[in-house]
């Protein structure tokens, strides 16, 4: 069995992701009201956008993909498990729009599970997007478009990445 190829991740591409990022909201018209991390490759890029947004509701997500949880789970092999979530939401109403953002997507069931989190939370009113920095497909080029594929549970990604690598980012 080979290692993984290191794939690193610069200031400057991670700042070429966030812009990115930025770019394919503004080009839909999506102004997010929430923006949501997934603790913890999730919650640099939170802040990135919080900032380069102007957004300050924000929300923390602990999900986990080690214990079961049949609510959460894409199949028997992939379950997630939430820990805890923290929303800065204190309106009278649901949020109409928000925005999940984590670091990497490889099977996309962590991003499922946080969709289903903010609609158990704040209802089916709320327009909910998922963002990730970088995206990798563990099962290859053959699931493309399928339930297998992790673009088919998030709306953009900024670097695709090769299957077997493991990437570092800036703050790593």
């Amino acid at each position: 069995m080979s290692s993984p190829q290191i794939v690193r991740v610069d200031w400057p591409q991670y700042d070429a992701a966030i812009a990115d990022i930025a770019r394919f909201l503004a080009e839909r018209a999506f102004a997010p009201e929430l923006l949501v991390g997934i603790a913890r490759g999730g919650l640099v890029p939170l802040t990135s956008l919080s900032h380069r947004l102007n957004v300050r509701k924000i929300g923390v997500m602990l999900l986990d993909k080690t214990a079961t949880d049949e609510r959460f789970a894409n199949d028997a092999e992939k379950p997630v498990r939430m820990d805890g979530a923290v929303f800065r939401w204190d309106g009278p109403t649901a949020p109409r729009t928000a925005l999940v953002v984590d670091d990497i997507t490889a099977y996309g069931d962590t991003m499922r599970a946080a969709r289903l989190l903010l609609r158990e939370r704040f209802g089916e009113r709320t327009s909910v997007l998922a963002v990730s920095l970088c995206i990798r497909n563990p099962h290859g080029e053959a699931a493309r478009g399928s339930a297998l594929d992790p673009a088919t549970m998030i709306d953009h990604y900024a670097i695709q990445i090769p299957t077997d690598s493991w990437v570092v980012f800036p703050w790593e």
